[in-house]
């Protein structure tokens, strides 16, 4: 089932999740990657298996590819737009 939530600037769309993963779409219904539950993790992967970002429900707090923090709260379809 896709469901539109806006987000900033752009539509996109994301899909329920499937198997613990949420596969994110641009405005332009290209799926840009995949959102991962794990534990109380979430990862944000592009379409390639690259990790792009971590989101730790604990801390509260999403890090980058290389753990650094790059911002409070879950902002890993953010990361993913922007990545892709």
């Amino acid at each position: 089932m896709m469901r539109t939530i806006k987000n900033g600037f752009k539509i996109i769309g994301y899909t329920d999740e499937f198997m613990g993963k949420i596969k994110v779409y641009n405005d332009k219904r290209k799926q840009v990657g995949e959102i991962s539950k794990l534990g109380t993790k979430y990862s944000a992967k592009d379409t390639h298996f690259r990790l792009i970002a971590e989101y730790d429900e604990r801390t509260n707090e999403t890090k980058d590819a290389h753990f650094r923090r790059i911002g409070k709260g879950n902002i890993l379809v953010e990361m993913l737009l922007k990545n892709g």
